[in-house]
């Protein structure tokens, strides 16, 4: 979440004084400037059409077929829709008798634009009534409200005895059909505006001015930033706006325009995102809006383009190192994700440096709200410095924690130790949020902590941790075994001790010590079955496959329970992921046992109805790939990408959908899917290959032809739609480990411009760096394939270029020669690149259109 726009947020008055004033069932003019002029309103209405509706020729008009007024019948279904989610409140209950009243009234002369404008208005003025009691009240108080109206209705059910009344009828069963989802129960006329926006974005506002005025979008847009559920407010914000900006017609002004860019990054439209932010960045030219951008970048993955506005940042606003810490946090959590460990510490610096100098904010977020009387109170408000709070230390704790970097570890809990002391509620957060430690006991902190700071306070500090450990272990009734958890980052060295060991056989071996509920909430069941994962996973890594086996029989007994008794099942698919990847490590002497073993895995999956996940998905590709199974593992790949496929083209990307939903494959699949393919390559070419080899290599060639022939099914995706699928629908940021899977296999292939493309995001777009064993490596591929190329009947056009090493010898003219070096310049990896272009020189001619469309095709940023 971009920083100032959670900051506004918290404030929904801000909405009402600053730009607009908002009456109850009273609409000023918007807060956007154009919306103001008289002379676009005017033209607005002469632009509207009287009435929509279909025209009919007199035959059919003879044939009892009426003509439809499509806004007419629009409002119709509204007023009913109304009707059916009219609640218990009396305010309510009176607009909506006196809105049926004023349409009554209305003359025949007024258009259906016109009428529907009393609708739409009165949706308005609904939708922030219930988000005030929603705010005021609780979502539980609202939904009981709800629940008792719907009651009360089905009393007052009578029988009917006219069309009107079975019409009704018809269309309360499909509303309530409609209101299944507790949200909608919650805050239907929200979700009614939603849907309505969401229905115009997809049209034009050729279309869409036929319905409704800028002004009355600009009130829907006002009205999105106060709902209280995220979701929902992005998805209004973002409708709203779209709508706005579609018309061509107005602009947000940068405080309200930044809340539509959080939006759009929310739902993926980093492209636009960007271009916005660059158009107002000179005339803001605020530390905020930098901060906005920064974010952009790297919830879009551009650590290049970060890293530039971050020095832009600290050039104009350097404030002694200063940087919002959820600009910071976020920075932290990239640059781990890449393993750049170096500039992930001086970020984690500049946290601690700012906690040193401002402290560290303990209390709740301040729910009161500010008000604005002018653009430059708002710019101050969003400019001002704010010191880090206990979350953000300790989600930069876990993010190192996750990355085993101890001592930065330490670094953070001795300024949050100093600072806060040792009375802070905090202390029990810390414990449940992070393991603390990685220890076996509080002994290495004790160590650490009497070298950052003073010693004296450090037996207090660890007094009240431990206390406070204790006391949250007995609240939760949590067993001993399970606590002690919290104290080890390897389960390898929990399991290596005996206690511990003949513990979690009781465990197994008898019903009663199992320290599962039979009835959990939520949060409970989830945390339930990270525990039976880790019990698995404890169990096979100390060689009692048979036992761990056997707790998940009995798991798979007590889940036919739960589906008898309706209960949601404690198994899932990561359990069985365990027993997968377990095979995959064993020995391949009983590889036809193994293979019996997961093919019994997967059909009792599917007799027990366990659905697949990306982690059970990996562990099975990775099982067949390692048992030299390739046709096996690509038709499972294929399934995968074919069910998950979305158009490239980022227009078509469904809107609603955040990260998470748009996320279908994880990095971790993504890294067994790009292992398969590399591996899948590198023996395709070496079956290819029609050389004399030594006794080794011909085995292998053997091999690899043999593993080929068997093969049924192959790879359906090509590597180049793989990979911008990767960076730009699923929004991966790939680690080097990744990249170099994804290296290797366009390298395999010869795809010299995928390659270059690659390089390209890699050190443009991500700021990664190519190492010299990488560079080793690409060197090393690229010389084979200018063998290959010789091979081939190319030694006319290989002597002409391999054989020289400069620019100016492989034939370019001397704008070719600078435009090269330049390229190369921007990405500093020179003899890699100067290779490849020599390269694809010798191969094309017009190398540089192919590149261009290349990197197109792939989603890379190519000048």
């Amino acid at each position: 979440m971009i920083r100032h726009t959670l900051r506004l947020i918290r404030y929904p008055s801000f909405s009402i004084c600053f730009r607009v004033a908002r009456a109850y069932r009273s609409y000023a003019s918007s807060h956007i400037p154009q919306l103001k002029s008289d002379q676009l309103k005017s033209s607005a209405r002469e632009h509207h059409r009287q009435d929509l509706g279909l025209k009919f020729n007199d035959p059919l008009k003879k044939s009892g077929f009426q003509e439809v007024n499509t806004i007419k019948h629009l409002e119709e279904t509204l007023i009913q829709y109304f009707d059916f989610i009219s609640n218990g409140f009396k305010k309510s209950k009176k607009n909506l008798v006196k809105l049926k009243k004023d349409l009554h009234l209305l003359h025949t002369d007024v258009s259906a634009k016109e009428r529907f404008s009393y609708v739409f208005q009165f949706l308005l003025a609904e939708t922030q009534m219930e988000i005030a009691r929603y705010n005021s009240l609780g979502p539980q108080a609202i939904k009981n409200l709800a629940d008792t109206a719907s009651s009360y209705k089905n009393l007052k059910e009578e029988a009917i005895e006219n069309d009107d009344q079975l019409e009704s009828a018809i269309m309360n069963v499909i509303f309530d059909d409609n209101l299944k989802d507790t949200t909608k129960t919650v805050l239907p006329y929200t979700e009614l505006l939603l849907n309505l926006l969401g229905n115009m974005s997809k049209s034009s506002w050729e279309k869409n001015s036929e319905l409704l005025e800028l002004d009355n979008v600009a009130e829907a847009y006002e009205i999105a930033k106060l709902i209280p559920l995220e979701d929902m407010k992005k998805r209004g914000i973002f409708w709203g706006g779209k709508i706005l900006y579609d018309s061509r017609k107005v602009r947000l002004d940068p405080v309200n325009e930044s809340f539509y860019i959080d939006a759009l990054v929310y739902f993926g439209k980093y492209k636009e995102a960007f271009k916005l932010f660059n158009t107002y960045r000179d005339k803001v030219n605020q530390r905020w809006w930098l901060e906005l951008g920064m974010m952009i970048a790297l919830r879009s993955n551009h650590i290049k383009a970060f890293q530039t506005l971050l020095i832009e940042h600290d050039s104009n606003y350097g404030l002694n190192g200063y940087i919002s810490s959820k600009v910071a946090r976020l920075a932290v959590k990239r640059y781990l994700a890449i393993r750049d460990i170096a500039k992930a510490n001086t970020m984690t610096d500049r946290v601690l440096n700012s906690a040193k100098q401002l402290g560290i904010k303990t209390e709740t977020a301040n729910n009161e709200y500010n008000n604005f009387n002018s653009e430059a109170d708002a710019y101050k408000y969003l400019n001002t410095v704010e010191p880090p709070t206990v979350h953000d230390l300790v989600s930069i704790a876990n993010y190192h924690i996750f990355a085993r970097n101890t001592e930065k570890v330490y670094d953070i809990f001795a300024v949050y130790f100093s600072s806060v002391g040792n009375s802070d509620p905090g202390f029990e957060f810390c414990i449940t949020k992070t393991r603390l430690t990685m220890l076996k006991n509080l002994n290495e902190l004790e160590t650490a902590l009497k070298d950052r700071i003073e010693q004296n306070v450090v037996p207090s500090i660890l007094e009240v941790l431990y206390q406070s450990y204790e006391d949250l272990r007995k609240e939760t009734n949590m067993s001993e075994i399970i606590a002690k958890e919290i104290y080890f980052d390897s389960l390898r060295k929990l399991g290596d001790k005996k206690s511990y060991t003949l513990a979690l056989e009781k465990l197994v071996d008898g019903a009663d010590n199992y320290p599962i509920k039979s009835e959990v909430g939520d949060s409970d069941h989830l945390r339930n079955q990270k525990i039976i994962a880790g019990v698995i996973k404890l169990m096979l890594w100390n060689g009692q496959e048979e036992k761990a086996s056997r707790f998940l029989t009995e798991l798979e007994s007590s889940s036919q329970n739960s589906k008898s008794n309706h209960k949601e099942s404690l198994l899932n698919s990561h359990h069985y992921a365990l027993f997968i990847s377990h095979y995959s490590n064993k020995s391949k002497k009983h590889r036809k046992s193994l293979r019996t073993k997961v093919n019994d895995i997967i059909d009792t999956m599917h007799v027990e109805n366990i659905q697949p996940t990306a982690t059970f998905w990996s562990s099975l590709i990775a099982f067949y790939r390692r048992d030299f199974d390739l046709d096996a593992a690509f038709s499972i790949i294929n399934g995968i990408l074919q069910d998950n496929q979305v158009s490239i083209d980022d227009k078509e990307i469904p809107i609603e959908r955040n990260f998470y939903e748009r996320r279908v494959i994880s990095k971790k699949l993504y890294n067994e899917i790009w292992m398969t393919y590399a591996f899948y390559y590198n023996l395709r070419k070496v079956s290819s290959v029609h050389e004399t080899f030594d006794r080794c290599h011909k085995a292998f060639f053997h091999a690899s032809k043999d593993i080929c022939s068997k093969m049924q099914h192959f790879p359906e995706i090509s590597s180049r739609c793989l990979f911008r699928r990767m960076i730009t629908q699923d929004n991966i940021l790939p680690e080097p480990h990744l990249y170099i899977r994804v290296i290797k296999t366009f390298l395999k292939q010869g795809d010299l411009e995928g390659l270059y493309a690659v390089l390209l995001m890699m050190t443009k777009v991500h700021g990664l760096s190519i190492s010299e064993s990488v560079q080793k490596y690409i060197l090393k591929g690229l010389q084979n394939l200018k063998k290959e190329y010789i091979s081939q009947g190319e030694q006319q056009t290989s002597d002409k270029y391999f054989d020289n090493r400069s620019l100016k010898k492989i034939g370019l003219n001397e704008e070719e020669q600078s435009d090269a070096l330049n390229e190369n310049n921007n990405v500093k990896e020179h003899k890699v690149f100067n290779e490849l272009l020599e390269l694809m020189q010798s191969r094309n001619i017009s190398y540089k259109e192919s590149l261009s469309e290349t990197c197109q095709e792939m989603g890379v940023p190519y000048e």
